[in-house]
């Protein structure tokens, strides 16, 4: 039940989608389907050579809470992103991923969290993991507890980013999602938005993530590290000198560098996922023993792990304490 005593605010849901057609239905049900009611959800297609566009339209149609931008040219989730946000008009903004399923009482939990918590800027949760098939395989357990949350920023991305609902003004104090970052371009924002903001999950899972092949995490985890550490850089570099260096730095001499600076330990992470998701076992082991021949160490895995542990004892720490009441 949606908590009468809340005031209803719009929430923009943003969502890109390119060659989205097997999952987009589902994703756009799950909005459908939430429990709370007064939302918009802004999908942009990102110039889709497959149905996506099709399947988006024929919901559109049927429900005028969804609104359509179509891309001429395929221009990447970045931009396209901030093109939603640009033409959504909720006072706060989620996301979800195309291929991703937001749980019927997402958005509600969210808003009232954020209403009751008006210090806090950002919100994510916890998640189903599910497959191709739809089929939960696993959790991801998040950090909840802010401590712990700003402990670990700096080692990792404690949300994950197609649960995250965030304040539109805390999105404007910050500027959105910066263009150059072409993947974890919402480590970037969420450090930033950390600057100015408490940022807060939910461990209750309120979206199904989909692990896959196909997914983009899956096919660029090797740029999704380099492009992390360079936000983790420009974070370094705001405390130190209150900005960073994004708008003079070339990207792509950075990248460069990046590559062979942590070659070993890009090539540890890699092998730990492709044993734990893609069930790779001899090309995961070959990764993580050449990695570790480089002097590379899987860092990300590491703090991954290390999160997981915490958030796991915590979520039953609070379950016994329920049931002592």
């Amino acid at each position: 039940m949606v908590d009468s005593s809340m005031k209803k605010d719009l929430v923009s849901v943003v969502m890109s989608a390119y060659n989205s057609e097997k999952f987009i239905s589902d994703s756009i049900s799950s909005i459908l389907n939430q429990t709370y009611d007064d939302w918009e959800l802004v999908i942009i297609n990102d110039a889709s050579s497959d149905n996506t566009l099709e399947i988006i339209n024929q919901f559109s149609e049927k429900d005028l809470r969804i609104k359509v931008i179509d891309n001429e040219k395929n221009i990447g989730l970045t931009i396209s992103l901030n093109v939603g946000i640009k033409n959504s008009n909720g006072e706060f903004v989620a996301r979800l991923d195309s291929d991703d399923l937001a749980e019927p009482s997402r958005l509600e939990k969210q808003i009232n969290y954020l209403h009751n918590h008006p210090d806090v800027g950002l919100v994510g949760s916890g998640a189903y993991l599910i497959n191709s098939f739809g089929n939960k395989i696993g959790f991801m357990n998040v950090m909840s507890q802010p401590d712990f949350v700003n402990k670990f920023m700096n080692n990792l991305n404690p949300f994950i980013h197609s649960s995250i609902m965030v304040r539109r003004k805390a999105l404007d104090d910050v500027g959105s999602y910066r263009e150059k970052f072409r993947y974890s371009q919402d480590y970037d924002l969420i450090l930033r938005l950390s600057d100015k903001y408490k940022l807060s999950n939910i461990a209750q899972p309120l979206i199904r993530w989909r692990v896959s092949d196909n997914s983009l995490t899956m096919q660029h985890h090797t740029l999704q590290r380099i492009y992390a550490d360079i936000a983790r850089e420009f974070a370094i570099e705001r405390r130190n000198y209150s900005h960073d260096s994004y708008e003079s730095i070339e990207f792509n001499n950075l990248i460069d560098e990046m590559k062979i600076k942590n070659q070993g330990r890009y090539l540890c992470d890699r092998g730990v996922y492709d044993l734990l998701f893609n069930r790779k076992y001899k090309d995961g082991c070959a990764e993580l023993l050449k990695g570790i021949s480089k002097g590379g160490f899987p860092y990300n895995s590491y703090y991954r792990g290390i999160t997981q542990i915490i958030s796991k004892i915590s979520v039953t720490t609070q379950r016994r304490k329920k049931q002592h009441q």
